[in-house]
């Protein structure tokens, strides 16, 4: 049996993927509707910023990111 990688997962082999070739993302980061094809198809929450395939780190103090992604944190 087969089955795509879920959200916050990611796997570089090709065509049907089992649970077992799937990898976790790194922390606070996530897949696009669960399509991980590369580790760099992990990008950080909304509220974390940081580079994608990467461990991602909360917004600093005082500011926010409402999309995901590798943008930077903005003033509130």
């Amino acid at each position: 049996m087969t089955t795509s990688c879920g959200a916050a997962k990611y796997s570089s082999e090709t065509g049907a993927k089992s649970s077992s070739t799937c990898t976790d993302c790194p922390a606070n980061t996530n897949t696009s509707k669960g399509l991980g094809t590369a580790l760099i198809a992990c990008v950080a929450n909304a509220g974390y910023t940081g580079e994608d395939g990467k461990v991602a780190d909360p917004c600093p103090k005082d500011t926010f990111k409402a999309d995901t992604g590798s943008a930077k944190c903005t003033k509130c």
